[in-house]
């Protein structure tokens, strides 16, 4: 049986590296594969993949996550406050349920690195799928206040309202006021990127969290340790959501074979 990341592109995922020797270690038939959906016919492939007797789940990436959601018959509660989902699972029905799990995935890796953000002020770049995710959850880890920017003006609209969080029209004119800065844009993904924020500006003691998961660590992370920042990266951001990723898709795949043959949409 298959799980399929999608997104577009997915040269860079590393969950079927992670994902699938703990499949096979297990004795669980499931694999883990990377598919590109195109950027203009994302829901007619999407369903397509969800109608495959073949797929137990999928795990959703860049910049499906919002889009997946409408697919789904049910949301986890981050998902449902994130308006995102990037993994879709059946349920004991056989139903497909959305769950975002970038947030959790990120606020662990953040406690792992001796960073709580319970009560800090922090500053994030982009408010797309994984940026919807981790504000949700650090809304509920209770960070006192978490300003977003996105060129979109209307997505870090949504994603405030959705959350409790602060929408800017612009960019801070510092960054010296927070204590966590988050880079949640694809920014950093390609060598010529420029940087989604100037950390000569931040302050001496502030955290630095990127999704960027390659190259790893990735460029900003690199920035910051130049600079003395703590900071964490995707493939930390993975580690700390891929326990959720993996019971996820093998419960799926469980719920996927008691129906027999799945259940269409």
């Amino acid at each position: 049986m298959l799980a399929p990341i999608v997104g577009n592109p997915v040269v860079q995922v590393k969950a079927p590296a992670l994902l699938n020797p703990r499949y096979a270690a297990a004795g669980i038939d499931l694999e883990v594969v990377p598919i590109e959906l195109p950027l203009d016919g994302f829901d007619a492939g999407f369903s397509a993949l969800l109608n495959r007797p073949d797929v137990a789940g999928v795990i959703v990436t860049v910049p499906f996550k919002a889009q997946a959601i409408k697919h789904c018959q049910s949301l986890d509660a981050q998902a449902e406050i994130a308006g995102a989902a990037n993994l879709i699972t059946r349920d004991d029905s056989g139903h497909w349920r959305g769950a975002m799990t970038d947030g959790v995935g990120m606020v662990r890796a953040m406690r792992k690195a001796g960073f709580d953000p319970k009560g800090r002020r922090g500053f994030m770049a982009g408010a797309g799928g994984a940026g919807k995710g981790i504000a949700a959850a650090l809304s509920a880890a209770g960070i006192a206040a978490l300003d977003i920017f996105d060129p979109a003006y209307e997505k870090a609209i949504d994603l405030a309202v959705r959350t409790g969080t602060m929408a800017l029209r612009r960019p801070p004119g510092t960054l010296g006021d927070y204590d966590l800065l988050i880079n949640a844009t694809a920014l950093g993904l390609n060598e010529n990127d420029p940087s989604p924020f100037d950390l000569a500006q931040a302050n001496a003691d502030a955290f630095v969290a990127d999704v960027i998961a390659e190259p790893s660590p990735s460029r900003l992370q690199q920035r910051a340790a130049t600079r003395g920042l703590r900071n964490i990266g995707g493939m930390d951001m993975l580690s700390g959501q891929l326990d959720l990723l993996f019971e996820g898709l093998a419960a799926s795949l469980f719920n996927t074979r008691k129906m027999g043959r799945p259940l269409s949409r």
